[in-house]
Order: C-alpha cells, then sequence, then structure tokens
C-alpha cells in the first residue's frame, strides 16, 4: 500500500520532531531516518547515543550507514552494530 511511511531529509532532528508532534499519523505509519556514518566498534557510545536520538526523535526504522575498510571490517560492524543494537 502507498502512503505508509515517510523518509525526509533536509530537516533538522529537532524540527522533524516539531512536525511529528504536531501530525496525525495512521497507525503502522513508518518514519524511516538516516543514522549518518557509524562505527560501531571504533564509538559504540557514539552510535548508540546516536540510535537513541533518532529514535527519540520519533524514527520506527533507521537506515544505517556503517564505516568499514574492507568487507571483512564491514560484517564485523554489522556483527557490533546488531549487538548494540540488541538483536545479537
Amino acid at each position: 500500500e502507498l502512503g505508509t511511511g515517510w523518509v525526509p531529509f533536509g530537516i533538522g532532528l529537532d524540527d522533524m520532531r516539531t512536525m511529528l508532534d504536531n501530525t496525525p499519523r495512521p497507525d503502522g505509519f513508518e518514519v524511516v531516518l538516516s543514522s549518518g556514518p557509524l562505527d560501531p566498534q571504533g564509538d559504540p557510545a557514539g552510535v548508540r547515543s546516536r540510535l537513541e536520538r533518532l529514535e527519540a526523535t520519533g524514527a520506527t526504522l533507521i537506515g544505517a550507514s556503517i564505516k568499514a575498510r574492507t568487507s571483512q571490517h564491514y560484517l564485523e560492524q554489522l556483527a557490533a552494530l546488531a549487538e548494540l543494537g540488541g538483536l545479537a
């Protein structure tokens, strides 16, 4: 079904929170926010803080971008991200 989500860009998180607070949304409506580059192994506290901030803003889904030097490093970063997010 069309129109069941929103993937905003170019809007600051504070402005987005205000918009979401003042806009009724139907049940099941998804708000997808991008994380920006994450380094779960190198900065787990920073990643956790960023994810919590996105969730507090109203994200129901987060599009994660992972910093990695190699494909193996990418897999390790994904595993670290999953652990930080309670998915592992």
